[in-house]
């Protein structure tokens, strides 16, 4: 401020005290809301009175979910990304500093932005992307923390639970050994078995490969859902219609990872002898 032929100066609200005609002076204003500075000023011919008034303004910033809640994830496959939308709800830039996953299960969950380490402007947004891959079954849970010059820091709850889907089959690989051709023999069973931890829906099952016409197969697991620990049956015959090895596979399409479940199957066909004790007579 600076007064001419000004013999006192005195200070008044937010500020106080006598005051030089002419000076500068730094602030630290932490209360939001207005705050009216006044300089009274005076000689001998009379006085004036000059008012600033400053707004201080607090930077927020706000998250459009609490929390975000993944569900059922099979372990060690990347879920789809679910978003946080950052908003700067103040009439300032927010800073943002760094974005950050914590806690015990913090690196089951990833995160991908380019919020970090820039400013949002005021009335503005920003998205942040997460994504949870479950390392092993069971329940997982982290802190994503968003950093910022708006107090209080951001932290957001993140929750998901690993399953297992896993669909198993015994014996794998089938082997019928050698059969004549022409002619049928014993069959096989192949017990079809979920290990994982959820239920889990069966669809086709189908006997494919160049030699799937040697094989038959009945079985009570087609279309059907196997809860955990559950198992139905697939029963395999070899006829074959001419000689060497043959080759075949069964596969069962199911609703999980790694569909479908593929189990080979494999026989010889072997020509019919016949052979006289003695040779002569």
């Amino acid at each position: 401020w600076e007064a001419t032929d000004a013999s006192e100066c005195t200070a008044s609200g937010a500020w106080s005290g006598v005051k030089a005609a002419n000076g500068r002076e730094s602030l630290l204003l932490e209360t939001v809301g207005n705050a009216t500075y006044t300089l009274s000023c005076k000689n001998a011919i009379g006085s004036i009175s000059k008012n600033v008034v400053i707004e201080v303004v607090r930077p927020t910033l706000a998250a459009d979910v609490p929390s975000l809640s993944f569900g059922n994830q099979a372990v060690d496959v990347a879920s789809a990304a679910k978003t946080v939308t950052l908003s700067n709800t103040s009439r300032v830039p927010v800073r943002i500093g760094a974005i950050s996953v914590s806690g015990t299960d913090a690196a089951n969950f990833a995160v991908a932005s380019e919020c970090a380490n820039t400013a949002i402007a005021a009335g503005g947004k920003c998205v942040v992307s997460v994504t949870f891959t479950p390392s092993v079954a069971g329940p997982r849970s982290a802190s994503l923390q968003i950093a910022s010059d708006a107090p209080p820091a951001l932290v957001l709850a993140l929750s998901g639970t690993g399953t297992l889907v896993r669909l198993t089959a015994t014996p794998d690989p089938v082997t019928f050994g050698s059969r004549v051709v022409g002619a049928a023999g014993d069959s096989r069973t192949v017990t079809v078995r979920n290990d994982g931890t959820l239920s889990l829906a069966l669809a086709a099952v189908e006997l494919q490969g160049t030699d799937a016409n040697q094989f038959t197969q009945t079985n009570d697991c087609a279309n059907k859902t196997l809860s955990p620990a559950m198992m139905c049956m697939v029963t395999l015959q070899f006829s074959p219609t001419s000689a060497g090895g043959k080759s075949a596979s069964i596969a069962i399409a199911h609703g999980g990872a790694g569909s479908p479940l593929v189990i080979k199957v494999t026989g010889t066909g072997t020509s019919a002898s016949l052979s006289v004790d003695p040779a002569s007579l």
